[in-house]
């Protein structure tokens, strides 16, 4: 009997437009370009993530990016530094938010070696928390797993967090191959 708030944030490009945001675990992308939707077989769903970006409705948190382009040069990491303007979720997160959901989703007093584990995983969701944004992450549910390898969605479950995988956020944001073509 969970309940869920949704928040819709206001951008200003053109005109004005209101958009809810989806915060991007790097495993999303990841799974994306090896598995689903490789970039030389399915370049739509790449062109349509920019797209999102772009009306601000998907964004990566800085911490999770920097992970995941750090020195390397795949299509990803190409893609990534292409988009970055786009993507990237630079707001200062408060050290409170951080340290709710550290304590209350993973555990008092992790060691180096927990804190090293679940650290993006952590900013992800601190983010999410603080704007009250959805995740969208490729984990699944293990409720055994605890502390530092605690899984995200059970983390967002602890701290009513909406959380959701990447082919809901395809229902919800209704990707279509043909999503940039003129409707005849």
């Amino acid at each position: 009997n969970c309940t869920w708030s949704i928040s819709i944030v206001c951008i200003h490009h053109d005109k004005r437009e209101c958009v809810m945001v989806y915060l991007l675990d790097e495993n999303v992308l990841i799974s994306a370009k090896n598995l689903y939707y490789k970039f030389e077989q399915v370049p739509e769903y790449w062109g349509w993530l920019s797209g999102m970006a772009d009306k601000g409705s998907i964004k990566i948190p800085i911490e999770c990016y920097n992970g995941m382009e750090n020195g390397k040069t795949d299509e990803l990491a190409k893609w990534l530094k292409k988009n970055i303007d786009l993507l990237v979720y630079n707001t200062k997160l408060s050290d409170a938010v951080f340290k709710k959901v550290k304590d209350e989703g993973y555990g008092l007093d992790l060691n180096e070696t927990e804190l090293a584990a679940m650290n993006s995983d952590c900013h992800l969701i601190a983010h999410a928390l603080n704007g009250n944004y959805t995740v969208v992450t490729s984990e699944n549910s293990n409720p055994k797993k605890e502390r530092g390898n605690a899984k995200i969605p059970d983390v967002c479950a602890k701290l009513k967090v909406k959380c959701i995988s990447p082919f809901e956020l395809n229902d919800e944001l209704k990707f279509s191959t043909s999503w940039n073509r003129t409707k005849i």
